[in-house]
């Protein structure tokens, strides 16, 4: 645990995930035991004990006691599904864990989710006390740097060639809708943000995707001339708006849209 003058911050990081399509004997408890040591080794943490249970007729249940937390598995072979999670605090990445477990598993898809713990929370709670008055649904939040993300329940912001982008966590068909976001706007002629990063929205201002800042993950969506994804139902009232797929995105692809799409005489095509 994370010390401070003789004390333990309340602090954890939870990093859990769905593994769909594995491949292997997901009740090998030998393979499993190395497979959570290598994982944990890879994230630079330091592992105490670990045990394996098989259950009858199949499904095994692991769990791994670490200095700086926990990590559990269970699996259900005979749907190749598995449930991941680790829990770290201080300043460790429990997503590192799971990569780690992800080569080794080799799952066809994967939902992932992250949530602060503890004291860490309380950013978050505020931020979901702001959602519940805008009837958005709850997203946990972090700011990125190039070891953190932001995340919501499909999308998570991650370093990318452009600075930071936003990237599916899942498969979107065409049409599908990706997610709700907060987008608060701004009345007037002109950019409120003077430097050309704000975007059009009919008559209104967003000072959003084109500033690449803040903790709304939207905030960090690219600009394509041949996008995947376009934004609909802007509520201006309550600030928000939501993100569709335009066609097919795979889980790890980045989101993008054109940022000029939403300029007035274009608006009718949102």
């Amino acid at each position: 645990m994370s010390e401070t003058e003789g004390t333990h911050e309340f602090v954890g990081h939870h990093a859990f995930a769905d593994f769909y399509g594995c491949k292997g004997d997901l009740d090998d408890k030998e393979k499993m035991e190395e497979a959570i040591s290598l994982a944990i080794e890879a994230a630079d943490m330091d592992e105490v004990k670990t045990d394996v249970v098989n259950f009858k007729p199949q499904g095994t249940t692991a769990i791994s006691i670490i200095t700086q937390s926990s990590v559990t598995i269970h699996t259900w072979p005979e749907s190749d599904g598995m449930l991941v999670d680790a829990i770290t605090c201080g300043p460790h990445d429990p997503h590192k864990i799971i990569e780690t477990l992800k080569e080794i598993y080799q799952p066809e898809k994967v939902n992932e989710w992250s949530v602060e713990r503890g004291e860490a929370s309380n950013e978050v709670k505020r931020l979901e006390e702001e959602d519940r008055e805008t009837d958005v649904a709850p997203i946990p939040v972090r700011f990125p740097d190039e070891k953190t993300k932001v995340t919501g329940e499909s999308v998570e912001v991650k370093p990318c060639e452009h600075g930071h982008g936003v990237f599916a966590t899942q498969d979107f068909e065409e049409g599908e809708a990706i997610q709700t976001f907060k987008a608060p706007f701004v009345e007037g002629d002109e950019d409120p943000s003077k430097d050309g990063t704000a975007l059009r929205v009919g008559e209104l201002w967003w000072n959003g995707p084109k500033s690449g800042t803040g903790e709304e993950w939207a905030n960090f969506l690219d600009h394509s001339d041949t996008p995947n994804a376009s934004f609909f139902d802007f509520d201006i009232e309550k600030g928000t708006g939501s993100l569709i797929a335009i066609q097919p995105i795979g889980r790890g692809d980045e989101i993008l849209i054109d940022y000029g799409e939403y300029a007035p005489e274009n608006l009718e095509r949102a």
